[in-house]
């Protein structure tokens, strides 16, 4: 705490040391700047008090991601006023947001007279907490929707729980989910007339998944998944059929994951509970017999920090973000695969304990691949953004098509997409597909306010930036409108109408590529979530949940991923707690 107080003061003093400089230009007042996030534009107002101190910033209204970009915006507002730099670091997991935030700042700052140069300078820290304990009964690995039931359950149940996640904030690729659910034998079934049965629900799991030990876990508790949220004041609506299933077992949570997230982390907050964000696990703590006792985290600045645990949770995800893995993996094919996800999905935990601890892993063959991602941001861009405004895919080698565009499940964009060199091709939509509605026009001119999509105005513009020939290109250009026109049928038999008249210049040109976003292969389990090592037992005081086990539902389905996550986290939470007291 010494060393806190101490670098505060500093701060402070090299603070009012910076601003003085800022010279009798300097107007006080409130200033307003209009910048770009990752969601479209928004305002940002400072106020610069009369000695010359930041007093407020204020975001206006705004469509960031909620409890992402939006998250960003909060830590960046506290970051800079606590601080009183323009030095302060972006926020991880939020980057573009809290970016935007910050370049609004700094211009209000030279509409004020502000040295703005005198500002960046200005020292800053972000707390690595090492005015606390590092040593925990429960040690919790990743704050995505398994790491955080995990946490609460514990919490609940009196449990001494340390919770690291390498974003600034928690919420994981959890809080960007549609919501969905996917498990039996609910009271949301029963509400909406519909019977289940588990023994039926746990064959037919058996049919997608690798691992009969975790199905047999899973098939019989979907209530516990549901008894959670409903603790935390959240419903079922919508159970609608899953694909392949007689009986419907797809559950959507009311008000989607947002929500929960934000519930979660409001109790936990309420229970000041020991989350502590900004720092990443890179490895494992071993004792002299080799045995595990606890992992090593780095913080945002490169120091390490040990942390020992009577039991250690991992809860990290997959490693989507591991180009050399997925290689490895699924083959050499798959590595020039545009990943879309959160960043730190990059398998270190899960190759640290097959290397280090000789954890077992399963099913890290099985290949799942999105169907396609914008190259620049990494976006997992909707097959929606093709059926419903009248896009077009053409190859990067001869500017034809390739495919039927409105072919999205079965292998359409997806297959075809991944066929093409490079897993690439370019997106082209025509200006009037910005009056198809207004959520399409907000979504292109995002595109283009992010740099995603380049406006070419004329064929040979685009033909350029594409890299090919303006004569093939215009020749697609004109197919689509004959068949749009009714004057010809389409060779790949997409229907005229969605079309939308044809593609009318200027021209909305976005690269794409096959992407992936999540992982099915990690660690192999047994029903206690215990990670098995290579003897065929259980490695001592190591746990798994989440993306990061293998072998559940290899054939994905919608909702299996939260269901999976949320279940396993509030058992081992409940059994961890039991445990240590």
């Amino acid at each position: 705490m010494k060393k806190m107080v101490l670098l505060a003061l500093a701060v402070l003093a090299v603070s009012l040391i910076c601003l003085s400089a800022l010279g009798e230009g300097f107007v006080p007042g409130e200033y307003t700047a209009t910048v770009h996030g990752m969601q479209g534009n928004f305002s940002v107002a400072v106020t610069f008090g009369e000695n010359e101190s930041i007093t407020a910033i204020n975001v206006g209204a705004n469509k960031e991601t909620a409890q992402v970009g939006s998250e960003g915006l909060r830590i960046m507002q506290e970051r800079i006023l606590a601080s009183q730099s323009l030095g302060v670091d972006t926020v991880s997991g939020a980057t573009v947001s809290s970016a935007a935030l910050l370049s609004g700042v700094i211009d209000c700052a030279k509409q004020a007279g502000a040295d703005v140069a005198a500002l960046r300078a200005v020292p800053n820290s972000v707390d690595v907490y090492d005015d606390r304990s590092n040593e925990t009964d429960i040690l919790v690995v990743g704050g995505g929707i398994a790491g955080l039931s995990t946490a609460l359950t514990a919490v609940r149940d009196g449990g001494d729980v340390i919770l690291l996640e390498a974003c600034d904030f928690v919420g994981g690729d959890s809080v960007l989910a549609s919501g969905l659910y996917h498990i039996g034998g609910t009271e949301a079934q029963k509400e909406n007339g519909i019977t289940d049965d588990l023994a039926a629900f746990e064959e037919w799991l058996l049919k997608k998944g690798k691992d009969p030990v975790q199905v047999a876990v899973m098939a019989p508790n979907g209530v516990i998944a549901e008894e959670f949220l409903n603790t935390l004041g959240i419903k079922f609506g919508l159970v609608s059929n899953t694909a392949g299933s007689d009986i419907a077992r797809t559950h959507r949570v009311s008000g989607g994951m947002v929500g929960v997230v934000g519930a979660i982390k409001a109790e936990l907050n309420e229970r000041n509970a020991d989350v502590r964000t900004g720092l990443k696990a890179v490895g494992y703590l071993t004792d002299a017999q080799g045995a595990v006792v606890g992992v090593k985290a780095e913080d945002r600045y490169g120091a390490e920090h040990d942390y020992y645990a009577k039991s250690i949770v991992l809860a990290c995800g997959g490693f989507a973000n591991n180009a050399d893995l997925i290689a490895e993996s699924w083959g050499e094919e798959y590595r020039s695969l545009v990943f879309g996800g959160t960043k730190n999905l990059d398998g270190a935990m899960l190759l640290a304990a097959r290397d280090t601890l000789g954890a077992q892993m399963i099913t890290m063959d099985n290949v799942r691949m999105d169907t396609m991602h914008e190259t620049r941001m990494g976006l997992n861009v909707l097959t929606s953004a093709v059926s419903g405004s009248g896009a077009i895919m053409v190859s990067q080698t001869d500017g034809k098509r390739f495919f039927d565009e409105m072919a999205n499940n079965s292998g359409g964009i997806k297959d075809n997409l991944f066929a093409q060199p490079d897993h690439r091709a370019a997106l082209i939509w025509g200006e009037n597909a910005l009056q198809i509605s207004e959520k399409v026009a907000q979504n292109l001119n995002n595109y283009v306010d992010n740099g995603m999509i380049r406006v070419c105005e004329t064929a040979a513009d685009a033909a350029k930036l594409i890299g090919v020939d303006v004569s093939a290109l215009q020749a697609t250009l004109d197919e689509c409108g004959a068949v749009a026109n009714g004057a010809q049928e389409d060779a790949f038999g997409r229907a005229a109408e969605t079309f939308f008249g044809g593609l009318q210049a200027p021209y909305y040109v976005m690269t794409v590529a096959s992407g992936v976003g999540t992982t099915h292969g990690g660690f192999r389990v047994d029903e206690q979530m215990r990670v098995i090592g290579q003897d065929d037992q259980p490695i001592e005081r190591l746990y798994a949940v989440g993306e990061c086990v293998g072998g559940y539902l290899v054939s994905y389905v919608g909702g299996d991923s939260l269901a999976r996550g949320t279940v396993t986290g509030v058992l081992l939470g409940h059994e961890l707690a039991k445990n240590e007291r």
